[in-house]
């Protein structure tokens, strides 16, 4: 078939401009054409729903300016970060783009119910930021220190939310959250007696709910008011 030109496909390995040029055999070579290489950039996107106190993976993408998806040609280390501060925990940082991969899940872990962001950086790469995200509910520390106390003690949250009590890492010790005050008729479920893990109920009715702990009794209660 006869044809008179070709394309090609090609991919910068550096930031700068590069000079193409093309010979063949019985043709004068073409003169060089410079294509300036412009860094690839990541491109952070939250997945599922922001609870404070659980987990919430967000993905991290490789592109070109283009938008296309950019596969690694060496492993990228991408340095993860939030607006959030101390309220943000991600139990794995930096995380890895692996070569001929173009994205890495990673998790993140809010404390704190608010409108954060996730950003990620990495060297030779455009750094990038979520959207806002939004964390409801709250969390309930148990232990923290090895202590027999709920942190924070006393706590308010909006109506049709979630909390989520999360045994410290640092505790060692039983608890257990168990129920002695509620509106009428909504009386939560105690939670197991355990000395790691999380416990989670969803409050549909304001009011003002007292507990304390299934182990040490009332030296060691906490209340959850709901608006």
């Amino acid at each position: 078939m006869n044809s008179y030109s070709a394309v090609f496909n090609m991919q910068g390995v550096g930031v700068g401009t590069a000079q193409i040029t093309a010979v063949a055999t019985g043709f004068k070579n073409a003169a060089p054409v410079g294509v300036v290489v412009t860094p690839a950039r990541l491109v952070v996107q939250p997945l599922g729903v922001a609870l404070a106190g659980q987990s919430m993976n967000v993905a991290i993408y490789s592109e070109d300016t283009l938008g296309n998806y950019h596969p690694a040609i060496n492993p990228v280390s991408v340095t993860l970060g939030s607006n959030a501060g101390a309220h943000a925990t991600f139990p794995v940082n930096p995380v890895s783009i692996l070569a001929g991969n173009y994205v890495v899940t990673a998790s993140v872990i809010y404390d704190t119910a608010g409108s954060y962001n996730v950003t990620a950086s990495a060297a030779g790469f455009e750094s990038g930021a979520s959207s806002g995200i939004t964390v409801s509910g709250v969390e309930i520390k148990v232990g923290v220190g090895n202590t027999t106390t709920f942190t924070p003690g006393t706590d308010t949250m909006h109506v049709n939310d979630y909390a989520t009590w999360v045994w410290d890492a640092t505790n060692t010790l039983s608890h257990g959250v168990h129920w002695v005050g509620a509106p009428p008729g909504s009386m939560p479920s105690d939670s197991p007696t355990q000395s790691s893990g999380i416990y989670q109920w969803y409050f549909a009715t304001p009011g003002t709910y007292t507990y304390q702990c299934s182990v040490h009794g009332p030296s060691m209660s906490g209340t959850i008011v709901v608006q």
